[in-house]
């Protein structure tokens, strides 16, 4: 439920959309383990909605929710050390994290990988 709320806000369902409060909502979420609520605390930060923009805060939060697996952070976790946005550039982990995610089948992740091709 307190989720629910955070997402209410965030999309201004019956309520106007305040971002800051749905961050709010969120942590409180995520302090009870809710895998979504950490993903979306991810894309506040790497968006700077509703919280100042931390690429490196939004790697941390992508990470729990990931480790739990959920593609989509998978995915950006992917982005993020193919890219070294929040991490330091590494292409071993943006493989490690696209093969997961597309092994949870997010073709976007599938794709990331048939790009980057086979390690040297």
């Amino acid at each position: 439920a307190v989720f629910l709320v955070g997402t209410a806000h965030d999309e201004g369902l019956g309520v106007p959309e305040d971002a800051a409060a749905a961050f709010t909502w969120f942590q409180k979420a995520a302090a009870a383990g809710h895998t979504l609520a950490e993903h979306n605390i991810g894309n506040a930060y790497a968006a700077g909605r509703g919280v100042a923009a931390d690429p490196a805060a939004a790697v941390l939060w992508w990470t729990r929710a990931a480790l739990k697996g959920d593609a989509v952070p998978q995915f950006r976790l992917g982005e993020a050390y193919e890219r070294g946005v929040g991490v330091a550039a590494d292409r071993v982990q943006a493989r490690r994290w696209y093969a997961d995610a597309a092994g949870r089948g997010h073709a976007a992740a599938a794709a990331a990988l048939e790009r980057l091709g086979t390690p040297r």
